[in-house]
């Protein structure tokens, strides 16, 4: 084979996706797309399962002897890609976590804390700008009241996906928490900055600080919060991309799609699917077109980016990779901390 073909080959690979068979830890059943680069590693693996339907701690499959497969780690990952590239398709089991997975969570109890400011209140709890007294640290609290048990439930799976995100240096970490009298205290790296705008990815969970670090925060807990917190007059739902909003399943390029929308209303300082005296609606987004010429004051790379990002067909949508090789970013990196902390520090001061 010459090696225009082998490239060619490897290049079809690489686009191969494979279906999944899914059972939920509630017992339910699901169906899913996954992809041959998300096989690659399990925590991209486990990151999309996560996603789809909320945190679990490994998933197990039935191989051709009938027999249930523990995948806990990378080193068990090829035997179940191998299965799946030979069948087309597997079944899997969902694993979700347990209490014993945030045991070494530090213990932060409300006696460790003192409120210094409201942030913002909801229907179900409250966020706090917080000293924790025995170290002087300046936390964001979240306190959030514990209804039914399938409720806590929620928050303990997400939970666990904070804690596997934390040592991201690009996710606000989780510093502590704790449990009283039925309110989960979530204790939080304080950024001072707060959101660049107004879970999926969307301006409202892009905090910035004044030592110009840009993190993400909320994950899997906007989900819980959405209803109180963290709602906006443009919700989560609008900065899905349109096979979402149909209820397809998850992929990681409806990530791209809301990173590219994302960057699109800080470009321009508005939602941009709503114009003024424009009603909001879901097919706004859905019937959109991307054909964007010029953003004033960015360069035609720019333009190039979000584009790619907004496209409907997901094959045609740039993916991770396409955006690490992207012009824009490749000029804007590494990120200059300076300059963002100049901008952050100009707003706080004002």
């Amino acid at each position: 084979m010459s090696e225009d073909g082998f490239h060619f080959l490897r290049l079809l690979l690489f686009m191969a996706s494979y279906s999944l068979d899914v059972h939920l830890c509630d017992g339910q059943t699901s169906e899913m797309e996954i992809s041959y680069i998300t096989l690659m590693f399990f925590d991209t693996v486990m990151a999309e399962l996560s996603r789809e339907y909320g945190c679990c701690d490994h998933f197990q499959y039935e191989d051709e002897d009938g027999d249930r497969i523990a995948v806990r780690s990378d080193e068990d990952l090829p035997a179940f890609a191998s299965h799946l590239q030979r069948d087309g398709f597997a079944t899997i089991w969902l694993v979700e976590c347990t209490t014993s997975d945030l045991n070494d969570i530090p213990a932060i109890f409300p006696s460790d804390l003192k409120h210094l400011n409201l942030i913002s209140h909801g229907q179900f709890g409250s966020v706090y700008r917080s000293v924790h007294l025995p170290t002087d640290r300046v936390l964001a609290v979240k306190c959030i009241s514990l209804g039914e048990f399938d409720e806590q439930k929620d928050v303990l799976k997400e939970l666990a996906l904070m804690k596997k995100c934390s040592p991201c240096e690009y996710v606000v970490s989780l510093v502590g928490g704790s449990v009283d009298s039925q309110v989960l205290y979530i204790c939080l790296e304080y950024m001072d900055g707060g959101s660049i705008g107004g879970y999926d990815l969307k301006p409202n969970n892009i905090l910035v600080n004044s030592s110009g670090h840009v993190k993400i925060t909320d994950l899997g807990l906007s989900k819980i919060m959405d209803n109180s917190i963290t709602r906006t007059y443009v919700g989560t739902t609008m900065y899905m991309a349109p096979e979402r909003i149909r209820g397809g399943p998850y992929r990681m390029e409806s990530d791209v799609w809301s990173f590219g929308l994302s960057l699109w209303e800080l470009s321009i300082g508005r939602f941009p699917f709503k114009l003024p005296g424009d009603t909001l609606t879901v097919n706004s987004v859905i019937d959109f077109t991307a054909d964007i010429q010029r953003i004033e004051g960015h360069p035609q790379e720019f333009c190039w980016l979000i584009n790619g990002c907004l496209q409907h067909d997901v094959k045609q949508r740039w993916n991770m990779g396409d955006l690490k090789e992207s012009v824009y970013i490749k000029e804007a990196w590494p990120i200059d901390h300076g300059v963002i902390g100049e901008f952050v520090g100009k707003f706080l001061n004002n």
